[in-house]
C-alpha cells in the first residue's frame, strides 16, 4: 500500500523487476548493393548471405522489365540486362522471405 498525499493507493499486480535503461535491438537485415552504378546494364549485386536471390528490375513506374533467379554460393552475383532502355530503374533483391530495393541508372 502506498500513500499519496492523505489518501492510500492499494497496488495490485505491480511488480518492480529493476530499472530498464534500453531495449537491444537485433539486426537481422541483410546488406545489399548494386554496382556500379550508374552503368550500362551489368550489375554486380553483392549480398551478407549465400542464399539464393531473385532480382527483379523495375520501371519507374513499378512495371517488371525483367526478373532473374540467382544461385548465390559467394555472397557476389553478376547480372546482365543491357538491351534495356536507358534510364532509372529500381533493382529490387528478394531472399529468404526478405525483400530489398535500390535505384540504378541504366545508361
Amino acid at each position: 500500500m502506498t500513500t499519496f498525499g492523505d489518501k492510500k493507493i492499494e497496488k495490485k499486480g505491480v511488480k518492480k523487476e529493476g530499472l530498464v535503461t534500453g531495449i537491444a535491438s537485433q539486426n537481422n537485415e541483410i546488406e545489399f548493393e548494386a554496382f556500379p552504378n550508374p552503368n550500362s546494364g551489368t550489375f554486380t549485386v553483392r549480398v551478407s548471405t549465400t542464399d539464393a536471390l531473385t532480382l527483379k528490375l523495375m520501371d519507374a513506374v513499378g512495371k517488371i522489365v525483367a526478373i532473374r533467379n540467382v544461385v548465390n554460393s559467394s555472397g557476389m552475383a553478376s547480372e546482365d540486362f543491357t538491351g534495356i532502355a536507358s534510364g532509372v530503374y529500381l533493382l529490387e533483391a528478394t531472399t529468404d522471405g526478405q525483400r530489398y530495393v535500390q535505384r540504378v541508372i541504366v545508361n
